[in-house]
């Protein structure tokens, strides 16, 4: 069935970038899920285990998206480049923008918001898969 896009249910994990040279940068990790279930029942523990290692978490939360993502690494090298990305929120829908840098990215979005549609610059170890 060709043209079809499946959904894919994602872990949104938004967290602080440590350190005083790092102040208002983020990062975001994605983490592939069966079902909307089982994504639900990881963000208390993965929040725990971040929260315990120190790591300030920003937001944690399940989405959906068809845009698929390399796998999630723990303890990816430190060299490793990062992507910057808009995430759009919309309806429980990730969409990931690709951006020059976190930098332009604040300076081209308005980003937060509560309401139907959320933006939020960030960086990532993770890449979209052409």
């Amino acid at each position: 069935m060709a043209g079809l896009t499946s959904t894919i249910v994602t872990l949104f994990v938004l967290t602080a970038m440590p350190g005083e040279q790092m102040a208002g940068k983020h990062s975001t990790a994605y983490t592939n899920k069966a079902d909307m279930a089982t994504c639900e029942a990881s963000v208390g523990p993965v929040t725990d285990i971040l929260t315990n290692g120190g790591v300030k978490v920003v937001s944690i939360e399940c989405l959906k998206t068809s845009q698929p993502i390399t796998q999630f690494k723990h303890r990816p090298p430190k060299d490793a480049p990062r992507h910057a990305y808009l995430n759009r929120i919309s309806d429980g829908q990730l969409m990931l923008l690709p951006q020059e840098s976190e930098e332009a990215c604040l300076k081209a979005y308005e980003t937060g918001g509560t309401g139907k549609v959320r933006h939020i610059c960030s960086t990532s170890k993770q890449q979209l898969v052409e």
